[in-house]
């Protein structure tokens, strides 16, 4: 454990797996996460192991785990890993949160006792311990789709996405909530769509079970082929693997949710969500092209709000991204942002130079010709 000059924050890292894995550890893990009032779903310690048993087992990640104290107040847990990238990102070491790019957001794991802004000097505080103890093995720090970056002590960043939500307070059904305002038109479309899908045969909603482990792999495998024929990608890189652990070690806790909407008992719409004290996480989505102009996906989105609503869930998180069927939807929007942070040292300003100036005028060579 180190202490960073006159802040007072001290930081005990964990670099390797089996530090991380270790039962005191991801207790305080869990502990901290069921308290921190920004937690999110993305840094439970159940989902990343599923994500670490699918695609970090490969050596590429080393864990970079730090949990900075200042008193018995303030407590803060980054989840971190250094990546290793070929010769196209100029073999840059680069220090992010774990999750990859497969989580949409990556805000640190924050508690206080005391004041909201106990932490207000964390981000500068945490730079000059990285760059005092690893200066020599990374080249640049990146914290990606934060949701409250003035948590560390920074206003604002640099603005990434967006993240739409459906706050559900204050609603007791999915037509309280299709009731009035914008969303007419979104209460006519939504009962199109399902007249027009029960003129074809028995519409139902089918959310997987705890005891339904088995029944769940066998949806993924449909879902991933479905996925794949739309998106190309869902049984590469690991994915299916990343689904089907989150399967085996999130479905009996509740944090992860499989859903399908039937048509006579056939599924032809899948959704992959998340859910974290009160949120339930949108997460991945699939249906059957043949049943396109039912607009299935609106259709299982009135599903899933429905059952949130019935759940007592206060959020529907519909992740990052402006897709537009969204704004249809959401009733409230978040702003995300990244920070970063290059370390010092010509092979960092090497590899910067190569990834932000080189490799891409390469490739305006390339497709001149």
């Amino acid at each position: 454990m180190t202490e960073n000059g006159s802040s007072g924050w001290t930081f005990e890292w964990l670099t390797r797996w089996d530090e991380v894995w270790d039962g005191a550890f991801v207790k305080l893990w869990q502990d901290l996460l069921d308290r921190s009032p920004q937690g999110h779903v993305f840094y439970h310690p159940s989902l990343v192991r599923a994500w670490w048993e699918s695609s970090a087992g490969s050596g590429v990640h080393t864990p970079m785990f730090v949990v900075a104290r200042r008193g018995e107040d303030n407590v803060a847990l980054f989840p971190l890993a250094l990546y290793r990238f070929g010769w196209k990102q100029g073999f840059q070491r680069l220090i992010a949160p774990v999750g990859g790019d497969d989580f949409d957001y990556y805000d640190p794991i924050l508690s206080w006792n005391g004041a909201a802004d106990g932490t207000i000097d964390l981000w500068p505080c945490l730079k000059a311990e990285l760059s005092r103890r690893w200066r020599q093995r990374y080249d640049v720090l990146a914290m990606r789709r934060l949701k409250y970056p003035e948590y560390l002590g920074v206003l604002g960043g640099i603005p990434v996405d967006h993240a739409p939500a459906i706050d559900l307070g204050g609603f007791g059904s999915l037509e309280d909530f299709l009731k009035g305002g914008k969303r007419r038109n979104l209460r006519h479309q939504v009962h199109n769509h399902r007249h027009q899908a029960a003129k074809l045969g028995a519409l139902s909603f089918h959310v997987f079970g705890s005891e339904e482990g088995g029944e769940a792999i066998r949806s993924l495998s449909r879902f991933a082929e479905v996925h794949a024929q739309r998106w190309g990608y869902a049984q590469r890189h690991g994915r299916l693997s990343f689904y089907e652990q989150l399967v085996h070690r999130c479905l009996v806790s509740g944090t992860f949710l499989l859903s399908e909407v039937r048509l006579e008992e056939v599924p032809f719409s899948w959704d992959l969500s998340l859910v974290h004290q009160g949120t339930c996480y949108d997460y991945v989505k699939a249906f059957a092209n043949e049943m396109q102009n039912l607009a299935p996906g609106s259709l299982h989105l009135s599903f899933m709000v429905d059952w949130a609503i019935r759940q007592g869930m206060a959020v529907l998180d519909l992740g990052r991204g402006d897709e537009p069927y969204k704004s249809k939807w959401a009733n409230r929007v978040s702003d995300l942002y990244s920070l970063s942070e290059p370390a010092t040292g010509l092979r960092a300003a090497l590899c910067t130079l190569w990834e932000q100036r080189v490799h891409p005028l390469l490739g305006k060579v390339r497709s001149a010709f």
